[in-house]
């Protein structure tokens, strides 16, 4: 009785002895949880801080704003019926830095009567830019008053003063005046020139510059090609190419543009993104990394797999020496081998030039970029390991069923290797 109770005290004691672990554990282990969520919060804090920026225009990044209008609803309410529009074509005049045509420079305008026709933050902005005109033609005019009466306030006697200020005052209330006509913002000319790239002995236009109210292709000028989309630039309202409104030439004939007017909400959000990909023609990176990355995986694995099976699997002279000399090359540095790679590759070009007639198949091509790759020494070893390792009596009995090298390697080899 007496050693059962104390078994029963040892276990209440144990029990309490573990409940003071776990409370002494508790602010140790959500300190310890605390910390780690930190760690996650302040990693993933560049990853917000990129996405912030990359989706800033140009000045949402000078005026240090701390939210891109793109993540507000902004940019996409209020927005206009876009349409088809017929536009006639006329000869083009007073066309700077227009491109090449091979047929006669032609242009059109679709005129954007007020802020209904724009996008809500665009029309914003332009009223902003008109009110800041207003305030410099003011500040002009100001100036020009004070020299009319600095004038007025002299003796008549002073002529040549008097009309050096009148002549000032004139100047200023000119500036002004020119200030007060350029802060009429409507109605806005979205031009279009229409340009024929090709020598072709036809009219076929396929060439298009967008402006707003100027005739010069600027560096900010917008150029498009048939079908492409694109909203136009326009000094007041720079960021017009992103918000819109957006065109595209669907149809160019000789004497007029079927031109197609929207406003894309998806090209307004990640216009950033398509910009930089279009520019920096990231698809053909895309593109060349694609087919390098497949052709090289692909002729690894085909080659790797041959040549570790015949390592493995396969007696004749000198394997093993030409195995240890596949094992010295890993040991060589990848850097020491740049060049004499080059030499080779140039003189294959030279090779395939002269002998078979195809030049610049190893220049600014993708051979060079797959084949001196193709034998790894590192794959053939980590295979010929695994496929030393495969029962020779599988082998025997295939064999005897009338199979060879390659049926084996095909049928149990690779099999047994995938399954592994």
């Amino acid at each position: 009785m007496a050693s059962h109770e104390a078994t029963l005290s040892g276990k209440k004691t144990a029990a309490g002895v573990r409940a003071v672990r776990r409370l002494h554990l508790r602010p140790v282990r959500g300190l310890m949880y605390l910390v780690l969520l930190t760690g996650v919060v302040v990693s993933v804090i560049p990853f917000v801080w990129t996405a912030l920026t990359s989706f800033k225009t140009f000045g949402e990044h000078i005026n240090r704003e701390a939210w891109p209008a793109a993540w507000t609803s902004e940019p996409y309410q209020g927005l206009p019926q876009g349409g088809t529009l017929q536009l006639p074509l006329e000869p083009a005049t007073n066309w700077e830095g227009a491109p090449r045509s091979f047929s006669p420079l032609m242009e059109t305008k679709h005129t954007l009567n007020g802020p209904e026709d724009l996008s809500p933050i665009i029309a914003e902005q332009l009223v902003a830019e008109s009110e800041k005109l207003l305030r410099r033609a003011a500040d002009v005019q100001a100036r020009a008053d004070d020299r009319l009466a600095e004038a007025a306030a002299l003796p008549a006697d002073q002529s040549e003063e008097i009309a050096r200020l009148q002549e000032e005052a004139a100047d200023f209330a000119a500036e002004a005046e020119a200030f007060r006509e350029e802060s009429q913002i409507y109605p806005l000319d979205v031009l279009f020139l229409a340009a024929d790239s090709t020598n072709d002995n036809t009219v076929n236009y396929d060439t298009f510059v967008l402006t707003v109210d100027a005739r010069v292709k600027q560096q900010e000028t917008v150029v498009i090609g048939l079908g492409q989309w694109s909203g136009p630039y326009y000094k007041y309202a720079s960021v017009m190419e992103r918000w819109g409104p957006h065109f595209s030439v669907r149809e160019a004939t000789p004497t007029s543009l079927t031109v197609e007017k929207s406003w894309r909400v998806s090209n307004m959000l990640l216009f950033n993104y398509l910009v930089a990909w279009d520019e920096a023609d990231f698809s053909l990176y895309l593109r060349n990394s694609v087919v390098i990355t497949l052709t090289t995986a692909t002729g690894i694995l085909v080659f790797s797999v041959l040549a570790a099976y015949a390592f493995a699997r396969m007696e004749f002279p000198g394997r093993d020496l030409l195995f240890n000399l596949y094992l010295a090359t890993m040991m060589i540095p990848g850097v020491v081998l740049l060049i004499p790679n080059f030499l080779i590759v140039r003189a294959l070009n030279d090779l395939f030039a002269d002998w078979l007639g195809l030049p610049n198949l190893w220049f600014d091509n993708l051979p060079p970029l797959v084949i001196p790759f193709l034998a790894s020494a590192f794959s053939i070893f980590l295979l010929r390991q695994f496929f030393a390792q495969i029962p020779k009596e599988l082998y025997d009995a295939a064999l005897i069923d009338g199979c060879g090298h390659l049926r084996f390697l095909t049928r149990v080899v690779l099999p047994l290797s995938k399954h592994r």
